[in-house]
């Protein structure tokens, strides 16, 4: 895929599947982020603040399962 089929499928709407595997699964939580990341109204997209912030506290969160495990 070149540069411009990538801009067209963009402008069609399409976005790339949950990349996630059996073996390594993307958690939905995770997939949704990136879609609103590639969200085609540029004020709909989160900031790089809000970013931080969801990470900072995903983190948090998944430090918080591996502990309890």
């Amino acid at each position: 895929m070149n540069n411009r089929q990538v801009v067209q499928e963009i402008e069609r709407d399409y976005r790339m599947p949950n990349p996630g595997t059996v073996s390594r699964p993307c958690p939905d939580d995770l997939y949704n982020i990136m879609l609103k990341c590639w969200d085609a109204r540029p004020s709909q997209r989160p900031t790089f603040r809000s970013l931080h912030e969801i990470f900072e506290n995903w983190s948090t969160h998944v430090e918080g399962q591996y502990l309890d495990n």
